[in-house]
């Protein structure tokens, strides 16, 4: 219960973060789809994607290696967080040097400059935040968090509606959250006091044996979530990418859900996993986790056109029909994500990349060879298929460390539930869809029981 007690801690700290900040920014996208064309969006979504490619390679992962090296060892804090800031320092200059040439890529205009700025303050970001967690300032990143957010929304609001400024006014209210957030935990971590110029290159071929095999890991998930927007620009045009991010926004509610989980997840498992009964402990909350997930998946599926009246305006609404499917997709991610913290107890992060790459080619493939022929929908059902191949790869590959005993039938007749219940949402079968809910929910009584008595314990012992 004691380790059940702090992953709670940790998700409820992390939640305050990441659930208020996503939850202010999903509120946020009636104004995107109601200020912004979709051609404007699908602008700034193609920025974010590229940044989100060029992230993993320019950093080497660094920010993973500064939270793993960390934790195992105080002492080195400095070290770990000089390499760090050294990586995003050196690689952003590579990247502002290359930045005409995405131009000539991507033809986004004078919009391309955003591109380094957006990512040196998602580097630092990001290697802070992961940096504050190492050394048990949990809260500070969570407040960080909300900081970022409540940023980001306010800066949204005075440059869209109130100056009227359009994309630009997005763009530059994404790099301003990252800097708040940049500048509260630099000060509240005393990073000042840790980071050495000194250190910069100090053992960093250690933090880098570690981190640089995530890249390729990093990148296939890159293609599962993002090469498809390449895809979709050279088929169907700009307009086509807003409306398909639009509908995107939609699922990421489960997203930030899991990941929410996720982030404590994977500190509890990097502290337990060779303790006694930490392997037992980690096969329960697997089983509790995948049901509970599910259960939610069944909400948002049924709820989604729903959703979708409230959010998407305009032209931007025509894309709900992919919703359901993205969120499957999510679902099997977050599971993917889950048994994948396993490889970083294990410290063998390479097996992220040879479990990934699998669903990212079965993803990139199936979004190019269809997409003429069903349009947008090659795409979600790539994305789909893709996470559900990592999924099973994972299951199967991490046997040799921990035996997850997954009950075969169950998981089948779950999944068949799920994709049954995306059926009737998109073909509107509104009567059938709520009996597949209630089917699956009796099936599965028993982990919900579990879920709610170990919520039970946690409030009586807190």
């Amino acid at each position: 219960m004691s380790r059940t007690s702090e992953l709670l801690n940790n998700t409820l700290l992390f939640s305050i973060s990441s659930f208020s900040s996503r939850l202010l920014t999903f509120l946020m996208v009636p104004l995107y789809t109601t200020v912004l064309s979709t051609e404007d969006y699908g602008i700034s979504d193609l920025i974010s994607t590229t940044i989100s490619f060029m992230l993993p390679i320019g950093t080497l992962c660094i920010s993973e290696a500064v939270l793993r090296f960390t934790i195992d060892n105080l002492e080195d804090k400095q070290k770990t967080i000089s390499v760090g800031i050294g990586v995003c320092i050196i690689s952003t200059l590579i990247v502002t040097a290359l930045t005409p040439v995405l131009n000539l890529l991507l033809k986004v205009g004078d919009y391309s400059w955003f591109i380094p700025l957006f990512y040196f303050t998602s580097s630092v970001s990001g290697v802070f935040s992961k940096y504050a967690r190492a050394i048990d300032k949990v809260r500070s990143s969570a407040v960080a968090g909300v900081m970022h957010t409540f940023a980001t929304v306010a800066l949204n609001i005075l440059l869209l509606v109130v100056f009227k400024f359009g994309i630009w006014g997005y763009l530059s209210s994404l790099v301003l959250g990252n800097i708040v957030q940049i500048v509260y935990l630099f000060v509240s971590c005393k990073i000042a006091y840790d980071f050495k110029w000194s250190l910069l290159f100090n053992g960093c071929l250690e933090l880098y044996s570690y981190s640089a095999p995530l890249i390729p890991n990093s990148m296939s998930w890159w293609l599962i979530d993002y090469a498809n927007r390449y895809v979709i620009r050279f088929y169907m045009g700009l307009p086509a990418i807003g409306i398909f991010a639009a509908a995107n926004k939609i699922p990421t509610i489960l997203t930030v859900v899991s990941s929410i989980f996720m982030d404590a997840w994977l500190l509890s498992v990097l502290k337990e996993y060779n303790k006694e009964g930490g392997k037992d402990y980690i096969k329960k909350a697997y089983v509790t986790f995948s049901i509970v997930l599910m259960g939610f998946s069944f909400v948002l599926i049924i709820c989604s056109q729903f959703l979708a009246m409230l959010l998407l305006k305009g032209d931007f609404y025509t894309g709900w029909i992919y919703i359901p499917i993205l969120i499957c997709s999510s679902y099997y991610g977050a599971l993917s994500g889950f048994i994948g913290a396993l490889y970083s107890a294990e410290k063998c992060t390479s097996q992220y990349f040879k479990t990934t790459v699998y669903g990212g080619i079965v993803s990139i493939v199936i979004s190019i060879a269809f997409i003429r022929l069903i349009g947008l929908y090659s795409v979600v059902i790539g994305m789909g298929l893709g996470y559900i191949i990592i999924w099973l790869v994972r299951l199967y590959t991490t046997k040799k460390y921990i035996n997850l005993e997954v009950n075969v039938t169950q998981e089948l007749i779950s999944n068949f539930m799920m994709w049954l219940c995306v059926i009737c949402t998109i073909k509107e079968w509104y009567v059938l869809e709520l009996v597949v809910f209630l089917t699956f929910m009796v099936l599965n009584r028993k982990s919900a029981y579990v879920f709610l008595k170990i919520i039970k314990n946690y409030k009586r012992k807190n």
